[in-house]
């Protein structure tokens, strides 16, 4: 009688290995993804906080906002390195979307847009608590589309405005679902020189 020995493993052993690397795997990967849109705003955050307060102390002064231009932010290092595009003449959010800075009409005060943020994303961060009180500066924050790379143009519709005056900020869950509603987003925040 002839014994030959068995040498590895069998195919039913494999497969049931292969299935429990591909669970695994996928678990892995959704939970992944959720860590990295949870940092994406965590970040965003922290950035526009920082940015504000860079703008306020460089621009804050009566008719410095006659300069206030991404050129100039760039320049005097008011933006932090990753906001900085590879052309070094324009500013991304961590969405890789465009960020937009100008000075209000009246100089009283500045806005700052990030464009490109997706859904997801714009829900989280606009129902942020935004220092609790007007004492920030914010006077205003606006929802609309676009500012990303598929969809360049920025656009703000009138009833998605959010402000101080109307006590509709910070703004619920519900209302930022229904304003965050494009595949790529924007958000402006409008804040005064001086927090009131």
């Amino acid at each position: 009688m002839d014994k030959s020995a068995q040498n590895g493993r069998s195919m039913v052993e494999m497969l049931g290995v292969l299935a429990i690397v591909g669970v695994l795997s996928v678990g892995g990967i959704a939970g992944y993804t959720k860590a990295m849109a949870k940092h994406r705003v965590n970040q965003t955050l922290d950035q526009l906080a920082l940015f504000t307060t860079n703008i306020r102390i460089m621009y804050g002064a009566k008719n410095a906002s006659e300069a206030m231009n991404v050129e100039n932010i760039i320049k005097f290092n008011l933006a932090s390195p990753e906001m900085i595009r590879e052309d070094r003449k324009s500013l991304r959010n961590p969405y890789n979307g465009d960020i937009l800075v100008e000075a209000t009409a009246n100089k009283e005060g500045f806005v700052i847009t990030y464009g490109g943020i997706d859904q997801a994303g714009c829900i989280a961060i606009a129902t942020a608590d935004w220092a609790g009180t007007a004492s920030s500066g914010l006077v205003e924050m606006k929802i609309g589309s676009g500012g990303g790379r598929n969809f360049p143009e920025i656009s703000f519709l009138n009833n998605n405005v959010y402000n101080w005056k109307n006590k509709n900020i910070p703004i619920s869950v519900e209302d930022a679902g229904k304003a965050c509603s494009s595949i790529e987003n924007a958000i402006s925040w409008e804040y005064n020189w001086m927090a009131y």
